[in-house]
């Protein structure tokens, strides 16, 4: 993962107003873990004052992990490093989602032969930066992690189980409707103290990656109530589709959202607007769209490229593109009538969030590829398709909605 950010004087007070919220939703700890995401990759002109010392107790692993031990770890080790000595105004995570060491280094070849060159002396845009870092990735349960469990752990501070969508470790397919296992994300938390936040992906919306920004389920697989076990259901579980509409309780919920996966929002008699073969998945009867629309009056909802265009004024904005993920880079219709590149969402993105004039806190993610190209901006811009890695969502769904 990479993370961007732009860091401007007049964005102090906001992310101060931040630290606030912080402090008061979660431990001061927590808070400062949070923070020093947010302020500590790139600032302003830094402060002279000395790095905070925050001491950490020992625990036995992996009983003692608790929440609150990750966040007091993850915060001794960012304050170590003086990451709250900067100031920033606005904060981009990029994300290229399966992009190894190995992938990278096939990127940095090719780009690098593209130009001419033999390849690998060639450097991506990242790697020139001033400060890079190296995540350790694995889940409380699995050597091997997945995207849900990594993702909540680079969103809340705090790792969890293979499958977890931000909540903390426990078991695969548990309910906690009481909220005692959520956590709350950078983004959600952003929103709180006014910050206007973006989620941007070529994935599903509710795929497990982005899920991990403002969902709260223990099986990354609840993307639809039609997902959803019986006795989950009936405990109260709520699925991931509808908790994006649901976490304005915190702010304003996402200023924009864009990405594929327009099926988990559709209930199952409503006819998907770009392929009329398919209809909704959705079997509680609710029309999130619809919905959405009427929470955010003056937003615009689009489905296409030329939509998309003509909504560069609007206040809010929820995109999507497709009816499961987007297409990748290389096979997308590229007219008007078919579907934006990532580099025309992340343009798209920028203004919602620039018309708040406090600070913008937005987040980006790409599709697994195995030979991406990096355009001046960490962008991933996928070229062809890579085989399905585990956990891989089986095709019985989409069969279904086809043949209804």
């Amino acid at each position: 993962m990479n993370r961007t950010l732009h860091g401007r004087h007049n964005g102090a007070s906001a992310l101060s107003r931040f630290a606030m919220l912080l402090r008061s939703f979660v431990s001061p700890l927590a808070g400062m873990t949070l923070l020093t995401a947010l302020a500590g990759c790139a600032s302003t002109t830094p402060s002279s004052s000395p790095a905070l010392h925050v001491d950490v107790p020992a625990v036995a692993h992996p009983q003692g992990e608790s929440p609150q031990w990750w966040y007091r770890n993850g915060a001794a080790k960012a304050a170590a490093q003086g990451a709250m000595q900067g100031k920033a105004k606005n904060v981009i995570v990029f994300l290229g989602d399966g992009m190894s060491l190995t992938t990278v280094a096939a990127a940095r070849i090719f780009e690098g032969q593209r130009k001419g060159m033999p390849g690998e002396e060639n450097l991506l845009s990242w790697e020139r930066f001033p400060h890079t870092a190296f995540s350790k990735t694995y889940n409380t349960d699995s050597q091997t992690p997945d995207s849900a469990g990594t993702m909540t752990a680079i969103a809340t501070g705090v790792k969890s189980h293979m499958g977890a969508i931000g909540v903390s470790s426990g078991r695969k397919g548990e309910c906690t409707p009481d909220g005692s296992k959520d956590l709350l994300s950078w983004l959600t938390l952003a929103d709180s103290a006014g910050l206007a936040t973006g989620v941007v992906t070529t994935a599903r919306l509710t795929h497990a990656t982005p899920a991990a920004t403002y969902a709260h389920v223990s099986h990354r697989d609840w993307e639809n109530d039609t997902d959803l076990p019986p006795e989950a259901a009936a405990a109260g579980c709520k699925d991931i589709a509808q908790q994006l509409l649901a976490a304005a309780r915190f702010g304003r919920g996402p200023t924009v959202a864009l990405g594929g996966g327009r099926g988990e929002f559709l209930p199952i008699d409503v006819r998907d607007p770009e392929e009329d073969d398919k209809v909704g998945q959705r079997l509680d009867g609710r029309n999130l769209v619809a919905e959405w629309q009427q929470a955010h009056p003056q937003g615009a909802y689009v489905t296409n490229t030329q939509q998309l265009k003509a909504a560069a004024d609007a206040p809010q904005l929820l995109g999507l593109f497709e009816y499961d993920h987007m297409q990748f880079e290389h096979d997308r219709r590229k007219d008007d009538q078919g579907e934006p590149s990532l580099a025309e969402l992340t343009r798209a993105a920028t203004a919602p969030c620039q018309a708040i004039p406090t600070a913008s806190c937005c987040w980006w993610k790409a599709r697994a590829s195995t030979t991406p190209t990096i355009t001046a901006m960490p962008i991933v811009r996928s070229t062809r398709p890579s085989p399905c890695r585990m956990p891989c969502r089986p095709h019985w769904k989409r069969l279904r909605a086809t043949t209804r």
